[in-house]
Parts: structure tokens; C-alpha cells; sequence
């Protein structure tokens, strides 16, 4: 696939300065034959932005009265497409315009020569680098797998590398304004893009088609004022019905960043698991692209144990089910033996108890003290002293002692 010239920008990332410069190990590095370039390492770099973005956050608060919004871009990343032969060198004129028109500061630039994808020869299936295929980092060979257990053949592949370039700069400018707004307009960045494709000598990318003042107005002359439409997504709906209907339409074409291979890649490989059977949409993003098993000897045998994995998880989750229904069965069982066992228990103890309250009921009756006697002894005394015995009698009373 020819490459075009292209450059894009979006918010920086965390980490951007250590991964433009190689200082951090990158997945994506796998080519070793051709070195990468870059101006300044990661602290050297974070130290010239962090300097002069103090000097424009100080002038947005001395302009405006208050501090820099918290949610406001203030780095941003510019990846370019190059080819083989380009060089520091080239980036110059581009990197001019950028500090002029946009008035802000690139502070750190690189070129990479250590990404790309691997093309297989008889089916046409793309790996791509720190994605599907990864770099040992002591000998340098190309494996399936981020384990290094599964080594690539090279002879069943073509090597498309993917030459670019980083630009990292300010996201404020001079006055502490946010340049994504207030200076990356449509008319720059069309520009922008005219800029790289010169300098680089390379084809443009396909510009956006806009319409003309002219078609514009022909389609409108079929359209019914705008504000008799209920909403402007209904009313963009019939501008583009009529579009179609004249022949003018201009729909908006997706991009696929600054590597469409990577995104149009995905896109095949998706394409081939379903081919395959079984797999679905949701597989995919359940299971990934590729996985990691021993045996591999090609491309297919992976898409084939990837249907594997498949099944037997499926059948896992099916005895699963099974194997938890017969649990809780169990579990019900269980606790019904558990109540009825308890409820016997209850039964016995109860029994136990009213044992025990009779014995203890004998025991109480048993230890009573002996009223009967008492009351003898009272009939006694009465005979007594109704046969003329006295009391004080001396007699009496040793006769008494006696028997006691």
C-alpha cells in the first residue's frame, strides 16, 4: 500500500516524551536494522516545555485576571508519515510553520524506524508490531507472543515498515490561549497538510470534499426552510438524501489515524475469526485477537486453537451451570436435613427436661422436714397433762430427758 503524506494531531499522551526517545521499552520496537532519531531525551524535553509553559500560564493570568482552565490542552502531539529516506532535515520547513502559524514551541522531535507490520505471503494476513507480534529484547528475534515462546519464520512474511515522526509542542500559545481552538482552524490544517505533502514530496491525502457555494444552493432549492424541520439532524438527514438523489453527495471518509493499516488489519482479522465459525463479536473483544499456545507452526493453527478456546470455554460454562444447580439442590437438601434433624433434637431435649423436673420434684418432696412427728408428739403431751402429769414435775421431766 503507497503511502501518503499525512500529519495528525491530538492531546499528548502520558509518557510521550520517554516513548519518542526509546528510553522506556516499547512493545511496538521491533526492527533493529535501521536506528530512530530523536532531539532530546525525556527530561530534557519535559524540562524545556515545563519552562515555557510556566511563561504561558503566566501571561493568560496576567491577561485575563484568572488561572488557565484545569480541562485546557496544554500539550499536544503531531505524528507524521514518512518513507524510508527522510531525515531530521525534512521536518524543518514543517516544523516552521507550525511555531509561526500556531504560535507555540516544538520541544521535542523524533523519527521512528522500528514499527511496521508483518504481511504473510500465501494468505495476506497482517501482524502488527506490540499488537500481534513483539521483540525479544536480548536476541532480538520476532515472536507471537509477548512470553517469546512461539518464534516467528520471517520467510513466510513481508516487512512493511511504518516511518514517522513525532513533534511534540505546546498546547498554549504566547498569550496562554489554547491553540486547538483558537488557532487550528480548518483553513490551517487543509494547509497544514498541503505544507507536509510539499516538503516530504509525497502524495497529499485525500482532501476533505466540501461542497460548493453552488451546489449548496441547488440543494437547499429542494429543501424546505430549515426551521420547519424538527431538529438539525432530521434536517441534515434530507440534505443528504438530496445530495444522493442529484448525484453530488460528499460523505465524510473515516480515518484510520496517521497507520490505517492498523485499523484496517483489525478489521480483517476479525473478519477471518468469523469465517472460521463460532466465533462472534463478543468472542473477539472477550478473548483477543490472538492468543498464546505451544504448537504453533502457522497463522491458522492460531485462528484454530483461538475456535478451541472457544468451545471449551463454552463447555466449561455449561457444566458450570450444571455443576451450580446441583449445588444448590444439594444446599437445599441439605438444609432440610439440618431442620429436621434439629427438630428431633428439640423433641429429645424437651423430654429430657420433663424427666429432669420430676426428679427434681422427688427430691424437693423427700427433703421436706418430718410434720407428722410434730404433731404426735403434740397428741402426747395433751394425754399427758390430761392424767394429771405437771410440767414442773421432776419425775416428769427426767422420765422426758430420758426418752429423748
Amino acid at each position: 500500500m503507497k503511502v501518503k503524506a499525512s500529519a495528525h494531531i491530538k492531546a499528548a499522551k502520558q509518557g510521550i516524551f520517554s516513548h519518542n526517545s526509546r528510553e522506556n521499552f516499547s512493545h511496538s520496537s521491533v526492527f533493529v536494522d535501521e536506528p530512530n532519531e530523536c532531539s532530546h531525551t525525556a527530561e530534557e524535553a519535559y524540562k524545556i516545555f515545563k519552562i515555557e509553559l510556566g511563561k504561558r500560564m503566566k501571561a493568560y493570568v496576567d491577561r485575563v485576571g484568572q488561572k488557565v482552565q484545569k480541562n485546557a490542552v496544554k500539550h499536544l502531539s503531531m505524528v507524521i508519515n514518512l518513507l524510508p529516506h527522510h531525515t531530521m532535515n525534512d521536518l524543518k520547513a514543517i516544523i516552521d510553520f507550525i511555531q509561526m502559524e500556531f504560535d507555540t514551541i516544538v520541544v521535542q522531535k523524533a523519527i521512528h524506524r522500528d514499527e511496521g507490520k508483518l504481511v504473510e505471503k500465501s494468505t495476506r494476513i497482517e501482524l502488527y508490531s506490540g499488537e500481534q507480534f513483539f521483540k525479544h529484547p536480548e536476541n532480538n528475534k520476532l515472536y507471537y507472543d509477548k512470553h517469546y515462546t512461539h518464534e516467528i519464520d520471517l520467510s513466510k512474511y513481508l516487512v512493511v515498515r511504518n516511518y514517522h515522526a513525532h513533534l511534540e509542542m505546546l498546547g498554549l500559545d504566547s498569550a496562554g490561549a489554547a491553540i486547538r481552538h483558537n488557532k487550528m482552524n480548518k483553513r490551517l490544517l487543509a494547509k497544514l497538510q498541503d505544507i507536509v505533502a510539499e516538503t516530504l514530496d509525497m502524495e497529499r491525502g485525500q482532501k476533505n470534499n466540501a461542497y460548493t457555494a453552488a451546489e449548496i444552493q441547488l440543494i437547499k432549492s429542494k429543501l424546505k426552510k430549515k426551521y420547519l424541520y424538527n431538529s438539525d439532524q432530521e434536517y441534515a438527514q434530507e440534505f443528504n438524501r438530496v445530495a444522493r438523489e442529484i448525484g453530488i453527495f460528499k460523505g465524510k471518509r473515516k480515518r484510520y489515524d496517521t497507520h490505517p493499516f492498523k485499523k484496517i488489519g483489525t478489521i480483517q482479522q476479525e473478519k477471518k475469526l468469523t469465517e472460521i465459525g463460532i466465533i462472534t463479536k463478543k468472542d473477539i473483544v472477550a478473548f483477543g485477537k490472538l492468543k498464546e499456545y505451544p504448537g504453533i507452526k502457522s497463522l491458522d493453527d492460531i485462528y484454530f486453537k483461538h475456535v478451541q478456546l472457544i468451545k471449551k470455554n463454552r463447555n466449561l460454562k455449561r457444566d458450570n451451570d450444571v455443576l451450580r444447580q446441583l449445588l444448590q439442590a444439594k444446599s437445599i437438601e441439605i438444609e432440610h436435613n439440618n431442620k429436621k434433624d434439629l427438630q428431633e433434637k428439640i423433641i429429645l431435649l424437651e423430654e429430657e427436661n420433663l424427666k429432669l423436673n420430676r426428679k427434681i420434684q422427688d427430691l424437693e418432696e423427700k427433703l421436706k422436714p418430718p410434720i407428722e412427728d410434730n404433731l404426735d408428739l403434740g397428741i402426747e403431751k395433751e394425754q399427758w397433762q390430761s392424767s394429771g402429769f405437771d410440767d414442773n414435775d421432776e419425775d416428769l421431766d427426767l422420765d422426758l430427758d430420758f426418752k429423748l
